[in-house]
């Protein structure tokens, strides 16, 4: 058995979770910032989610709808963002 290669993430590289609908490309990884911010392109189909409800202890994430809606809990307040709207949730 040949033993499988490691491989970490690249700008440019997409990945895609058949089972969530999500498609993930990253357009800059902590390589590329020196370890300040990765950036990515998160696509969710209709009715599609993300895996996961998950925190991040130190990192802030910023939300751009680029189009349709996404729905999200930020704590214990739910919030629906349309086309254009920015959110920012932090640590």
């Amino acid at each position: 058995m040949t033993p499988r290669r490691r491989k970490m993430i690249r700008s440019g590289d997409t990945i895609h979770n058949p089972v969530t609908g999500e498609r993930i490309t990253f357009h800059q990884t902590s390589a590329d910032t020196n370890g300040e911010a990765v950036v990515i392109e998160c696509t969710v189909q209709p009715h599609g989610f993300v895996a996961a409800a998950h925190v991040h202890p130190s990192q802030t994430e910023r939300f751009a709808v680029i189009e349709g809606r996404l729905g999200m809990k930020v704590g214990r307040q739910r919030l629906v963002l349309e086309r254009g709207d920015i959110t920012v949730v932090e640590p």
